[in-house]
């Protein structure tokens, strides 16, 4: 701000004397800024400094937690070999699984792509569900801590 644009900005407050001349020239210099920054050349500024879409704010977020997770990940990975096998109901499978995805294999590869793969595929598929339902679970091991 250059002196003459100072001088016509308190001319209002040059009759006021003592602490309402502060407040004043306070809220004068306030006013200024505001319709400074309501300037075409100056707006953008204003208005990237405000991050009213919290750009900024994002990025860094984003760039932090990266770079934390690089870091726990760091410390923490392991390699196939380290990891314990567990074994529980979810890992534990059942019998006859193995048996039926060798049987859709074969009537995959020795029937050809027509009614006859169907009948193979759908014979399966009714056997699958038979044992699905007869056959019980494993008996669930108790989780280890």
């Amino acid at each position: 701000m250059t002196s003459d644009q100072r001088t016509q900005l308190m001319r209002p407050c040059q009759q006021i004397t003592g602490q309402n001349k502060e407040r004043c020239e306070a809220r004068q210099l306030a006013r200024w800024k505001v319709q400074e920054s309501h300037k075409p050349d100056t707006a953008f500024e204003t208005y990237d400094g405000m991050d009213m879409g919290q750009a900024r704010l994002r990025n860094r977020l984003q760039r932090e937690r990266a770079t934390d997770n690089k870091r726990h990940w760091a410390q923490t990975r392991k390699t196939y070999r380290e990891q314990e096998f567990t074994e529980d109901h979810n890992t534990a499978t059942r019998p006859f699984l193995t048996e039926y995805r060798e049987q859709r294999r074969l009537c995959m590869l020795d029937t050809l792509p027509d009614r006859a793969r169907n009948r193979c595929l759908d014979r399966l598929e009714n056997q699958f569900r038979q044992d699905q339902s007869t056959t019980p679970l494993p008996a669930p091991k108790p989780y280890q801590y």
